[in-house]
């Protein structure tokens, strides 16, 4: 669980640094936090195979960055399709029926990495230590895609 902590603030650093607002100075500086974070949370961790028989898709950490970026990229879908819903909604109420472009920003797929991690113990809670298969992987899309649901219901 360390270990998913490690890249998720890498992860969040490095989506900071994509935003506008940030002097150039402060991404370069903020690439380099979430990399030498990145390379000291790997190197440091303890369960590492080498030589291992299993299959690279069923060996930690890999499995489990599968189904996270998986969910990531079921997040990035969600935040997509309400774009487009709300494109749909401004079209119709528009007075000459054009629809407006599709508008999105770098904070519209900010928040939802944010909380990722919590909608992630959800998919790990169901996968547990299977090997993956078809199913568990359209699951850790699909929660990601409904994220707001699985935030909604934690504690």
């Amino acid at each position: 669980m360390v270990l998913y902590f490690i890249f998720g603030i890498s992860l969040a650093l490095l989506i900071l640094a994509a935003t506008k607002r940030i002097a150039k100075t402060w991404k370069v500086l903020l690439v380099l936090a979430a990399a030498a974070i990145s390379v000291v949370g790997w190197a440091t961790w303890p369960d590492q195979r080498f030589l291992s028989t299993d299959a690279w898709h069923d060996t930690t950490p890999l499995r489990e960055a599968v189904l996270f970026a998986l969910m990531l990229a079921g997040m990035a879908a969600r935040t997509l399709s309400v774009a487009i819903e709300q494109r749909r909604v401004a079209a119709s109420t528009s007075a000459d029926g054009s629809p407006p472009p599709v508008r999105l920003e770098a904070w519209d797929f900010l928040y939802p990495f944010l909380v990722s991690f919590i909608t992630f113990g959800a998919v790990i809670e169901f996968v547990g230590a299977e090997p993956l298969k078809i199913p568990q992987l359209i699951l850790a899309f699909q929660n990601g895609f409904f994220w707001q649901t699985v935030v909604n219901r934690s504690p």
